[in-house]
């Protein structure tokens, strides 16, 4: 289950998940190991795992994002003093 279903995400963080996701597509390296994953659950008619390897790499994404928010608040609070 998605961590979603517990808490809703704002519209920017949809928008900064989006974003990092495109970023990693837009390399080789990221549509390859999409087209490859793809196939993968084409051949073996595993759309449960493609479905938990997407959930994962969004929640990675969020995780990511939040640690950089926190981040910046900590620095902010530094600069603050």
């Amino acid at each position: 289950m998605s961590r979603n279903n517990e808490r809703i995400l704002s519209d920017a963080m949809i928008t900064d998940i989006k974003s990092k996701m495109l970023d990693e597509l837009d390399t080789n390296d990221g549509k390859c190991t999409l087209v490859d994953t793809i196939m993968d659950m084409y051949l073996t008619d595993d759309f449960e795992s493609f479905r938990q390897i997407i959930i994962e790499n969004i929640e990675h994404y969020e995780d990511d994002i939040i640690l950089t928010l926190n981040m910046e608040l900590n620095e902010d609070s530094y600069d603050a003093n």
